[in-house]
């Protein structure tokens, strides 16, 4: 039968599939060669996610993360960093509010690097990823990528898309979507508001600023996968996560952590943040009291109390109506989506300034013929305030408008309330009710 069919074959076929056969036994086995040879080459890369405590300037007082990708067969480790920024102006956070910063990727010998942030007495710590090599081979690809000219800048957002996101995001590529569906389904430790002001504890002017002009967007509960926004709880969830790779073997994902430096001059960040409305209740208090001692006193030297009764009125008014300016400013010019929709500018806004000359005015008030009507100007002011406060906190019982301000509130609401209308209608009201 076989010879029958050999015969049935011209020459000129035979010879052609005699050429194919032999090339297919020439190549075949330099392609596999060169196929284990890319293999080879693709395990000898390393890549570890690098984790920087945080430092003295605001750009980084929440820490910074990179990519390190290190080839063992040879060559310098190199850094991949989303974190480079550029801005025009000469004042960071002012350029950053009016959204002219400009962030972009790029890459750098590894060991420069953590040089500087080893001179910069951060905390840096390094994590082994183990990842397959098609893994390997898909983020190197998207990281080489990121740094061309005209790809490297991106717009940069506080919380979703900034230097440990754009790494997230990459790990979670090579593992195949399992990062994020894991952590997605995991509730976080607070919100977005929450863990920024646990890293300004030490500062407690920009603790209350944040605070001020952070939106009700950043009061929403969060997962673990949008915490780690920031660099620390990345380095923590990567730490004892597992997934299926592509063999189909179950791999952890971290295999080794090296603590490369330690700060020595900076206090470890903690958990959760300090509850800020007991700080703040107690300097409402205290102007509170204030405003009562040189009432108490006016009642001896009316002169005298009143002045100082106005003074106080006239620097609370300045620091409040300074605070709204940059309320408003940040709330309708930032470009921020997480400072915009702000309750607070219900009752902090730019109008609190007239309380400076109003106060001012006030305080001559007790002189023959000078200014009579500043003091029930006032009043009217800060009864504006109280009652817009009032109105801020019954619409936090909604859901839909929640806003964490009550730190905000428990420093307006008591002097608003006693420099207000209320007080003075409550005497009227109790005062008639005993004539009755």
């Amino acid at each position: 039968m076989k010879n029958r069919i050999l015969r049935r074959v011209p020459v000129s076929k035979m010879t052609t599939v005699l050429v194919l056969f032999i090339l297919i036994l020439f190549f075949c086995p330099g392609f596999a060669a060169a196929q284990a040879d890319n293999s080879r080459a693709e395990d000898t890369l390393v890549f570890r996610a690098a984790v920087f405590g945080p430092a003295d300037e605001i750009f980084i007082w929440w820490g910074h993360t990179a990519l390190i990708i290190e080839d063992t067969a040879g060559g310098e480790p190199r850094i991949f960093d989303w974190g480079i920024f550029s801005y025009s102006g000469d004042n960071f956070l002012r350029e950053f509010i009016r959204d002219r910063v400009r962030y972009k990727c790029g890459v750098y010998p590894a060991r420069a690097d953590i040089d500087m942030y080893i001179g910069e007495d951060r905390d840096i710590t390094l994590y082994t990823l183990d990842l397959d090599s098609d893994a390997k081979r898909a983020i190197l690809a998207a990281a080489e990528t990121n740094v061309l000219p005209e790809n490297s800048y991106y717009i940069y957002n506080q919380f979703s898309d900034n230097c440990a996101t754009r790494i997230r995001d990459l790990i979670d590529m090579g593992t195949g979507g399992q990062l994020k569906s894991h952590f997605s389904r995991i509730p976080g430790r607070g919100t977005y508001r929450r863990h920024i002001l646990r890293f300004v504890k030490d500062r407690p002017f920009a603790e209350s600023f944040l605070d001020l002009i952070t939106g009700r967007s950043a009061d929403v509960e969060i997962s673990m996968w949008e915490e780690m926004f920031l660099p620390v709880e990345l380095g923590r969830n990567l730490t004892g996560f597992s997934y299926t790779g592509g063999d189909g073997t179950v791999r952890n994902l971290v295999t080794d952590i090296e603590i490369i430096h330690v700060s020595r001059t900076r206090n470890a960040v903690p958990s959760f943040p300090r509850p800020l409305w007991p700080r703040n209740l107690a300097a409402g208090t205290g102007i509170v009291l204030l405003l009562l001692l040189f009432e108490i006193f006016g009642k001896k030297q009316p002169v005298s109390g009143r002045f100082f009764r106005g003074i106080i009125q006239s620097l609370l008014g300045l620091f409040l109506g300074a605070a709204g300016t940059a309320l408003v400013f940040t709330v309708f010019f930032s470009g921020k989506d997480y400072m915009q929709w702000n309750i607070n500018i219900l009752y902090i806004n730019p109008l609190l300034l007239a309380a400076v000359p109003l106060g001012i005015c006030s305080g001559m008030g007790g002189l023959p013929g000078k200014f009579p009507r500043a003091e029930k100007l006032l009043r009217i002011l800060w009864t504006y305030v109280f009652i817009a406060g009032i109105v801020s906190l019954l619409l936090n019982v909604h859901p839909a408008v929640y806003q964490e301000n009550q730190a905000v509130l428990a420093f307006v609401l008591p002097p608003a309330f006693v420099l207000s209308s209320v007080p003075v209608f409550i005497r009227k009201k109790a005062g008639k009710n005993r004539q009755e």
